[in-house]
């Protein structure tokens, strides 16, 4: 990612056995500033019960070293509790960007708007808050809830290449799955994942950027370095 050129890399959390802790972080941290690119960025779901704890260590690890940040998140319902889940997520996320502001003033910090758009808006303006939106069939609606002044970011799944591998077409369905749902129930794979040759997804994340949307956060569905290579020769 360093050789290529990535700006960040976003540690992504499930659940406290699966999560890398706040020391490996640290390390990983110290590693990447020694590279001086990629910058990483440690998920922090608020409403989990060690949350405040691994945030407060985190912050810490961050405004010390100068470099790597914080996205904080909701959660994902599936990974937590009947208690966690009855913690108000607007309320956690604003306390959790405050305590890391106080913390660390200058220090990167991002917060996810799943399910959250219109709080997500209120912490990305007053902490300075990189809004992180998802590829949905409304992202670009959302985009227009943000402040022309703050950067924002989308996540999108990826698959760069003309013919996809069984694994991938699996793993591409089952998250399209969860997420095409509701009002957004039968709308197509590309509503949610960026997944083709390299013209057509280079096309479709240049117009994603002409969308106001300044950082683009890539998950590689085939977990290969020749598709963090592809990903960048897409972005130009």
């Amino acid at each position: 990612m360093s050789r290529l050129g990535y700006r960040y890399l976003v540690v992504d959390s499930e659940t406290e056995k699966t999560d890398i802790t706040v020391r490996e972080f640290a390390e990983l941290v110290e590693f990447c500033h020694g590279l001086g690119y990629p910058e990483p960025v440690l998920t922090v779901p608020v409403r989990r019960s060690d949350a405040f704890h691994r945030l407060a260590e985190t912050s810490e690890v961050v405004q010390s070293i100068g470099f790597g940040g914080v996205c904080l998140v909701a959660g994902n319902p599936a990974y937590l509790s009947p208690v966690e889940l009855r913690n108000n997520a607007a309320r956690s996320l604003i306390e959790s960007a405050e305590h890391f502001r106080n913390v660390s003033p200058f220090g990167l910090l991002m917060v996810g708007t799943e399910h959250i758009v219109r709080p997500a808006a209120k912490i990305s303006e007053r902490f300075k808050a990189i809004p992180v939106m998802l590829l949905t069939p409304d992202t670009y609606d959302e985009v227009k809830t943000y402040d022309h002044g703050v950067s924002k970011a989308l996540y999108a799944p990826f698959f760069i290449g003309e013919n996809i591998p069984e694994s991938v077409h699996w793993r591409i369905k089952a998250y399209v799955s969860r997420r095409n749902s509701g009002s957004a129930a039968h709308k197509p794979v590309e509503s949610y994942v960026l997944v083709g040759g390299l013209q057509t997804v280079a096309e479709r994340i240049h117009k994603i950027a002409d969308s106001d949307i300044d950082v683009f956060i890539g998950f590689p569905v085939e977990n290969k370095v020749k598709q963090l290579a592809a990903l960048k020769t897409a972005l130009g």
